[in-house]
């Protein structure tokens, strides 16, 4: 699954997908992808297969479990594999949960 695949995932949860950073207000709840890092599994010098990593950062008013249900069913329905970390904003605006996922290139 590239890129264009996970956002058509994502907006599956029926809420705003954006990739990486933006700019303006956005009605909570949301989510943003981005790529951050690519990892190859390699033998006799050569990439056999490439995996790319993603953070999905859902961003919530307070502490909404629905919406992280929401999220966690559709990447498990989709065979995806995640570890989730979850930060409050200091002044408490929001909270965010990074979840931390590995794709195969096709």
């Amino acid at each position: 699954m590239d890129a264009k695949g996970l956002k058509k995932l994502l907006e599956a949860t029926g809420m705003g997908v954006y990739y990486g950073h933006f700019t303006g207000e956005h009605k909570m709840p949301y989510l943003t992808y981005r790529e951050v890092m690519t990892m190859d599994f390699s033998a006799d010098n050569r990439a056999l297969k490439r995996y790319r990593r993603y953070d999905v950062d859902l961003y919530t008013k307070g502490k909404q479990t629905t919406a992280n249900r929401a999220v966690e069913r559709l990447l498990d329905d989709a065979g995806i594999r995640f570890r989730a970390l979850e930060y409050e904003a200091r002044d408490g605006a929001f909270v965010q949960t990074v979840y931390e996922i590995r794709l195969a290139d096709e």
